[in-house]
């Protein structure tokens, strides 16, 4: 088999694992406990649905990059929470519903949301933009939701066990998703450094900027949702953009675009990860009020 064919079986395998593993560690009180926050909920939906790709359409028509990276970028815009986020978002908030919840609804939402969403913007792109909802679907059910329902099924069963399985099938999903960003920068490290120049680095870096403050802004008064919610702005599914690309652009080099965009969001927001932990140790290292609760 060509090695072309084998790394995105690898890349899909190890989002799968990651996937199976939080839904080995999650619980049905998780889409519950969002569910019962609607404010939060709504806020969420518009920031991840409305008002970052609003501001993504808006910077591409300031700054007008290069195609494949305008492409990108709408497509990525469009796209719902990546299921390898939760992992990230662990680290920094013990708000486990919101993290859980966010990523399954807002999955479940993408199936009509997508398609809608690009055939509204499709007039923004030269050319036909569609894709239909049985392709959505079939990309966050295999990616997503199948095996999160997997996992949280095993867990209902075999609560013990699941516990158990959890660490080490995150670790071998970790550890082929990294072997698979390492075949495919192998394979297109000459597109993405064609692509690096001509302000695109830059362009990249305020869609970052604007989607994760977009995020901050509206995660509410709770720091720990906050973050969560910055992070999953910033963050798009590049599985589901992919899957765009490839229906509607599949002679252009738009998944160079792509990768270069998951690449320098996990650098850019490594800053806003690093200011959130130094925050929350001077916010508990704070002396209690008289009252008991801590001065903010």
């Amino acid at each position: 088999m060509e090695l072309s064919k084998v790394v995105p079986l690898v890349v899909q395998l190890s989002i799968v694992l990651i996937v199976a593993a939080l839904g080995l560690k999650s619980r049905a009180e998780d889409v519950r406990g969002l569910l019962a926050r609607p404010a939060l909920l709504a806020r969420s939906i518009l920031a991840l649905n409305i008002l970052v790709p609003a501001l993504v359409v808006l910077t591409v028509f300031a700054f007008q990059p290069v195609r494949p990276v305008k492409v990108a970028l709408v497509l990525l815009a469009l796209s719902p929470v990546p299921p390898f986020l939760p992992t990230g978002q662990s680290r920094l908030s013990s708000d486990s519903p919101y993290i859980y919840g966010l990523l399954i609804i807002t999955s479940v939402l993408s199936i009509a949301f997508v398609p809608a969403a690009v055939a509204l913007l499709g007039a923004l792109l030269p050319g036909t933009l569609a894709i239909s909802v049985a392709r959505v679907a079939k990309v966050v059910f295999l990616t997503v939701l199948g095996p999160l329902l997997l996992g949280a099924a095993v867990r209902r069963i075999v609560p013990t066990a699941a516990t158990r399985l959890a660490p080490p099938v995150l670790k071998v999903g970790m550890v082929l998703l990294l072997l698979g960003l390492v075949l495919i920068l192998a394979g297109s490290w000459r597109p993405i450094l064609e692509l690096i120049g001509n302000g695109t680095v830059l362009v990249i870096a305020v869609v970052v900027a604007l989607a994760s403050a977009t995020g901050h802004a509206l995660g509410g008064p709770d720091p720990e949702d906050r973050v969560v919610l910055a992070l999953a702005a910033g963050a798009r599914h590049p599985g589901v953009a992919l899957a765009i690309a490839g229906a509607n652009f599949p002679d252009e080099q738009i998944a160079p675009a792509i990768l270069l965009y998951v690449l320098l969001n996990a650098a850019l927001t490594i800053p806003y990860k690093q200011w959130f932990r130094r925050t929350r140790r001077s916010v508990n290292r704070e002396p209690l009020s008289v009252t008991g609760t801590r001065k903010l």
